[in-house]
């Protein structure tokens, strides 16, 4: 249907389709992360799909009068966080994912399981990537936003530990 209408659509990657709209790119997605060859992020995959297939029937997070539906919050979470990962190591990492984050952790941080969170966070291997680019949303967007964060998770040490981190890869987003 987008193909006919005369826009863009590349299908060279299993995990998601991209298509190209005036000034927009937007990712529809078969898979949530890029799982092939790592038992890690397959693993996350299958708790992705577990946790959205749990929730798929609840009506309370529906767009109205659609099928689509807001993913749970612990979904979008980790999704967040792997996302902007992998963009780290293969691509490069920008403000956007950034900001996301920050916007996202603020709005849903009284739904967040923050302990359940910061657990799934070490068990895929997420920890250092996470206290860095975490800091960076506090240093550049303030320490309020996520106070709950702050005091329930590992993170506590952030501005001691990894302030100068944050700094330097502040220094290297575009």
């Amino acid at each position: 249907m987008i193909e006919n209408a005369g826009f863009e659509v590349k299908r060279n990657f299993y995990k998601n389709s991209t298509v190209f709209l005036p000034e927009l790119m937007v990712e529809n997605h078969r898979y949530m992360v890029p799982f092939r060859g790592n038992k890690r992020l397959k693993s996350l995959e299958r708790l992705l799909q577990q946790l959205v297939n749990e929730n798929h029937n609840d009506n309370e997070n529906r767009f109205d009068r659609t099928w689509l539906y807001r993913p749970p919050v612990m979904v979008s979470a980790l999704f967040l966080i792997e996302h902007a990962y992998s963009h780290f190591l293969h691509e490069g990492l920008n403000w956007r994912y950034v900001l996301d984050w920050v916007m996202f952790s603020q709005k849903h941080k009284a739904e967040i399981d923050w302990s359940g969170f910061d657990a799934l966070i070490d068990e895929f291997d997420f920890r250092k990537f996470y206290e860095v680019f975490n800091g960076i949303g506090q240093d550049a967007f303030g320490n309020t936003y996520n106070a709950q964060l702050a005091t329930d998770s590992k993170l506590s040490t952030l501005n001691s530990k990894h302030s100068t981190e944050s700094e330097d890869a502040c220094r290297h987003l575009g």
